[in-house]
């Protein structure tokens, strides 16, 4: 019989994975950690970290975007031509970010066989221009991650304007997808494709979640910096570790996730992050990776109904604060965050429901969908 592994989520301080950084317990910064550390297997089976950055922390770059950081799913276009996925910024989206200079353009490519730009369209009624495109070799890029481009120009927001960013993959999609798209709540209207001749299409039609797009802009004038942070100390990045051993230095504040593509889901995990503030580090934020088996163990189960089901199910007596729902090959297929969930677009068979409730109390409930 197949384990089926969930993800708990669970801070916790390992106080013997990192002695060597509560030697430093004068270090005002070690309580500013980072915030809400989460974990999903993704769409290509790859363990994933995401966080928030540090509260009260102190830098110079902003980043846009309207997904979190998590590739949940994608959609392809099996056409010869240039296909586009951008995100749409208002004026008033970017009012307080005008003079801010555009440093880099963030997204995930999965065509292996195409080639890759970076693009920014300006926008004025129905007008679109193309005012910046830099082609990236594939050489330089890592398929299924997010790739953090340099503009080699620079280019900075104006008044009045409104804009289009993200990037285009040129060639046939047949065998992959060129719209990386994550499973937020759906930000309406800001997630656009373009194709080719056949013009401009709002991506809500196309699944309703938000494309894996990130805009990252600098602040060349100083603006902020002045953020009141502890002793001025800016953040300066994060560093990952699994099972006490560091895997990742992120030298960018802005970066706020991790990629394991060597994830092996039969290995017991235990991944910390700690914020880095020059030569210091904050306290570690953890996540467990543990076995279902393990879970049923110590978790009570719900109660569920119907079940079995012909798609929507009801938890009952619980405040949710989330649910994730796992097939019987230990996939991450949905997240909700109701008691009421539909789980009608899966294919039939037996699913695992991890539910998180207001208390911060995990349990799970089985359920067998019949279509």
């Amino acid at each position: 019989m197949k384990r089926l592994f969930i993800f708990l989520i669970a801070v916790c301080l390992s106080a013997n994975a990192f002695a060597q950084i509560k030697q430093q317990s004068d270090l005002e910064n070690e309580n500013n950690p980072v915030q809400n550390l989460n974990s999903i297997q993704n769409y290509l089976d790859n363990m994933v970290l995401t966080w928030d950055i540090p509260q009260n922390t102190n830098y110079d770059e902003k980043l846009l975007s309207w997904s979190n950081d998590i590739l949940y799913t994608a959609f392809a276009v099996g056409i010869y031509e240039e296909q586009e996925a951008l995100h749409y910024f208002t004026s008033d989206d970017i009012s307080d970010y005008v003079g801010w200079r555009i440093k880099q353009i963030a997204f995930i490519p999965l065509g292996t066989e195409n080639t890759h730009s970076i693009v920014i369209w300006e926008a004025f009624d129905e007008e679109k221009t193309l005012v910046y495109e830099q082609e990236i070799g594939n050489e330089n890029l890592i398929f299924g991650e997010w790739n953090y481009i340099d503009l080699d120009d620079d280019f900075y927001f104006e008044n009045d304007k409104n804009y289009y960013i993200g990037f285009s993959s040129d060639g046939h999609s047949d065998g992959h997808f060129i719209f990386p798209a994550d499973n937020s709540q759906p930000n309406y209207g800001k997630n656009w494709i373009h194709i080719g001749e056949s013009g401009w299409h709002c991506f809500d039609q196309a699944g309703s979640r938000n494309l894996c797009i990130k805009t990252i802009l600098e602040d060349t004038d100083g603006k902020v910096g002045n953020i009141n942070n502890i002793k001025d100390n800016k953040l300066t990045g994060y560093k990952v570790y699994a099972n006490n051993e560091i895997v990742k230095e992120i030298k960018e504040p802005y970066i706020t996730c991790y990629y394991d593509a060597e994830f092996d889901p039969e290995n017991d995990i235990q991944y910390c992050v700690t914020a880095v503030y020059g030569d210091m580090e904050s306290e570690p934020v953890c996540v467990e990776h543990v076995s279902i088996e393990e879970m049923i163990d110590n978790h009570s189960m719900l109660n569920v109904r119907p079940n079995p089901t012909n798609g929507k199910v009801i938890i009952e007596n619980v405040n949710v604060i989330s649910v994730e729902i796992y097939n019987m090959q230990g996939q991450n297929v949905g997240r909700f965050n109701t008691n009421e969930i539909d789980m009608g677009v899966l294919p039939s068979g037996m699913y695992i429901l991890v539910v998180k409730d207001i208390e911060g109390n995990i349990n799970i409930a089985k359920v067998a969908l019949e279509l």
